[in-house]
């Protein structure tokens, strides 16, 4: 979501998690003037791949919330992590994983990390995943306590200059 009222999806992985992820688009998009959703529809073109769907914000606009959801083995870590698992999770027994929500402080406390994580929920579970964990740093775990994700256990993650991020796994049964 960014601060003009556009809604862009970072991160979908299937047809009913597109079509989802565009009716809430539209949703946030039907909030905006009308100038400023055609401003949105014209200079922000859709790319697609199978596995995301991304438009880039307008240009002045300010990124107030990103999150995503994964169907990869690893629980954190980019793509340049070495401890990275890249296989693909199986439904059938496996648990999605939650990545990387941030929200800008100045947007804090106005719903858009619980959009973004309902949206997340609603397309992994359109993917026929019926359990979510993701790795929750300090600050995030009272937000996923109050949606009802439950902490399994406390970990440090090590960190390049000898420190490290102190995280909780946390889980949900959908």
């Amino acid at each position: 979501m960014i601060a003009d009222g556009t809604y862009y999806v970072a991160e979908a992985s299937s047809a009913e998690a597109n079509l989802a992820d565009e009716k809430l688009a539209e949703a946030v998009l039907a909030e905006a003037t009308p100038n400023e959703a055609r401003a949105a529809e014209t200079k922000a073109p859709e790319t697609e791949s199978p596995e995301t769907k991304t438009k880039p914000a307008p240009p002045q606009s300010v990124i107030v919330g990103c999150g995503g959801w994964s169907k990869r083995k690893t629980l954190y870590g980019g793509d340049h992590w070495t401890g990275r698992e890249d296989a693909l999770l199986d439904p059938r027994h496996d648990t999605a994983k939650i990545r990387a929500f941030f929200i800008h402080p100045a947007w804090a406390r106005r719903g858009i990390g619980s959009m973004i994580l309902e949206t997340c929920e609603r397309a992994a579970r359109s993917e026929g995943f019926t359990r979510l964990e993701m790795g929750a740093t300090l600050t995030g775990v009272p937000f996923y306590e109050a949606k009802g994700y439950v902490a399994l256990e406390h970990l440090a993650v090590p960190l390049a200059d000898g420190e490290s991020l102190p995280i909780v796994r946390m889980a949900k049964q959908m």
